[in-house]
């Protein structure tokens, strides 16, 4: 997992963000980083966003 996904799902975790996936599609669309599918996916159900 990339260091920027999991500084993402420990501020979720510890209530500092909303949900991951607009700050994943974010880093996405207007970062220019680049996430496998199954990455995305493995992040969202570490941080209890399951589709």
């Amino acid at each position: 997992m990339s260091a920027a996904v999991g500084i993402l799902i420990w501020a979720k975790q510890a209530g500092l963000i909303a949900n991951l996936r607009s700050h994943l599609d974010a880093l996405q669309q207007q970062g220019g980083f680049r996430l496998s599918r199954s990455l995305y996916f493995e992040a969202l159900a570490t941080a209890g966003e399951h589709e």
